[in-house]
């Protein structure tokens, strides 16, 4: 059989690719070899977040996640109710059910991260209204400023609600705040630190002994650089360093790739503050992205970011290792198990999560470390091995 030269081109780059892949994979479980200590500093544990959206998805999500952890995430991002805060009255039924829905799930053993956020999901902008559903500011609240007196008020109102509620072991009130606004001269930015100089100290004079966080995001060290000043401008505001961090994004699917200090640089940032992770994930299934990865012969519109089960297990050990190794805080994962039945049913809706309208929209959905047919990974043990060591 003749095999044409572009052919013999193409069976080239897929050898060459496998052999690299072979390697990496062997590399990755490599270094997952090491010996483990006796005990763990962090807190290790989950960002509720279920799998399916129905009853039995929300009781399974609480469930696993309260075998498998000893601190439990909860998020309310990028959409806050203002006319109910504003007027200090309860929220839409359907919020309030969500609420208590949250606080009964919660098991006696685990410890409890709680988060909200002046940013809306852009980050660069006030944070959507909360009703029924999520919605766009409309009305008084439409174009208002982070610095507005109204804000300020109605979202110091949330903020204690929410803490009297769940009664968090640390509280987040700005979310990936240097994501979006990385100019420290942005006339945005500059809002939004008018509004967390009056925001943190109240929040820490009516509760003294609650770690109140903003969460950073932690990158290579080109996009770094960018936001340092924003970065340290926002450091006396917080309690902690507490970071988001999905290094695939940057470096790709290869736990091998990313830079050895990638956790460490934190005490170089904020010496003088306490780590933690607030948010993280790793693929464990190749993803077609349509600006970062590896070039796919005849189709130009999509790159791969190729991901590997050992992959995932290997960037769960690194990263328990260096949260070990730096005296974390707590670690949270970002979903616990694959969210495809999540994300067929919010295809076609037209929102944010809509991966027929926003490339980025499905790149955590195979992320979990149990897959969507509810099979354990590898990783699954990783993080299983760590969390049986007593915590310190």
């Amino acid at each position: 059989m003749q095999i044409s030269k572009g052919a013999n081109y193409l069976w080239g780059l897929l050898v060459i690719t496998l052999l690299v892949v072979v390697s990496a994979s062997h590399l990755a479980t490599k270094n997952m070899s090491h010996p483990h200590p006796k005990q763990r500093y962090f807190y290790q544990g989950f960002i509720y977040q279920p799998y399916d959206w129905s009853d039995e998805a929300f009781e399974e999500t609480f469930r696993v996640i309260g075998e498998n952890s000893d601190i439990i995430g909860f998020y309310f991002d990028g959409f806050v109710p203002w006319n109910e805060a504003a007027a200090k009255k309860t929220y839409h039924p359907v919020q309030e059910q969500e609420i208590q829905k949250r606080i009964n799930g919660i098991k006696p053993h685990q410890k409890i991260f709680l988060g909200t956020s002046l940013l809306g999901s852009d980050r660069v902008s006030l944070s959507g209204y909360l009703g029924e559903y999520e919605v766009p500011r409309t009305g008084k609240w439409k174009d208002k400023t982070f610095d507005d007196p109204e804000v300020i008020a109605a979202y110091l109102h949330w903020c204690r609600d929410l803490i009297t509620r769940f009664q968090p072991d640390y509280f987040m009130y700005v979310a990936e705040v240097d994501s979006g606004l990385v100019n420290v001269d942005d006339p945005r930015f500059q809002s939004l630190l008018r509004s967390v100089k009056q925001i943190y100290p109240v929040l820490k004079r009516e509760f003294p002994s609650l770690p109140i966080l903003i969460e950073f995001v932690l990158e290579n060290d080109e996009q770094m650089s960018k936001r340092s000043e924003v970065t340290q401008s926002l450091l006396p505001y917080t309690d902690m360093y507490a970071v988001s961090t999905f290094p695939f994004i940057m470096t790709g699917g290869n736990p091998a790739d990313i830079p050895k200090d990638w956790f460490s640089r934190a005490k170089e940032i904020a010496p003088n503050k306490p780590f933690a992770v607030v948010e993280t994930n790793f693929l464990a299934e190749d993803f077609y992205h349509p600006t970062q990865g590896i070039p796919i012969p005849f189709r130009k519109k999509r790159l791969l970011i190729p991901a590997r089960e050992k992959w995932q297990a290997a960037y769960i050990e690194f990263l328990l290792s260096e949260a070990h190794r730096l005296e974390a805080e707590f670690v949270l994962h970002w979903g616990y198990r694959d969210l495809d039945q999540l994300q067929a049913k919010l295809d076609g809706t037209g929102g944010a999560f809509d991966s027929n309208i926003h490339g980025f929209a499905s790149l955590s959905k195979d992320c979990g470390l149990i897959d969507e047919k509810g099979r354990p990974r590898p990783s699954f043990n990783v993080w299983q091995r760590w969390l049986s060591l007593p915590k310190v």
